[in-house]
């Protein structure tokens, strides 16, 4: 998460294969509706709006909305048997957010509206090879953004030193 150290403990992915038949041939669609749900110790998604689809397959669980910290929030990630193994695609979604709450850094030394999207896929015959396996790109941006202790002024300064060839 942001705003978090990772974890030292390396080894919380187990090495075992996943199974075989792992839904059971199990099929349907369960929609979700919450008021407001948790994700990690940082944040509350809030109007959450989302279902979950099962098939023999695969799984699917999407947010089709939810709110987070003044933002809309939309996402997917799909896990889905392959040859591969277990493959997973997963989007996150997150538009005009309020950036001191996405970014929970002590202080707020950053102020503004967030956007963010992610699209990651990897795939594995265990939980280990599958996350290590993820990779992926987004885009962050961050709009009418202030960064407290930061001038502004200070780009211009920068860029004429480096055009003057100042270290």
């Amino acid at each position: 998460m942001v705003g978090l150290a990772p974890r030292a403990d390396a080894a919380i992915w187990s090495a075992e294969p996943f199974t075989a038949g792992w839904l059971g041939g199990v099929s349907g669609r369960i929609a979700v509706t919450a008021a407001q749900a948790r994700i990690g110790p940082l944040y509350n998604v809030k109007t959450l709006r989302g279902a979950l689809r099962l098939e023999p397959s695969g799984v699917t669980a999407e947010i089709v909305e939810g709110e987070l910290a003044d933002g809309k929030l939309s996402g997917e990630v799909t896990l889905r048997k392959g040859i591969d193994g277990l493959g997973c695609r997963a989007r996150l979604g997150l538009q005009n957010a309020d950036a001191r709450s996405v970014l929970a850094y002590e202080g707020d030394p950053i102020v503004g509206r967030l956007g963010l999207q992610l699209d990651i896929e990897g795939a594995g015959l265990s939980a280990k090879a599958l996350v290590g396996s993820l990779a992926g790109n987004g885009t962050l941006s961050l709009e009418r953004a202030r960064v407290s202790g930061l001038d502004p002024r200070v780009f211009a300064t920068v860029m004429r030193a480096a055009d003057r060839g100042l270290p």
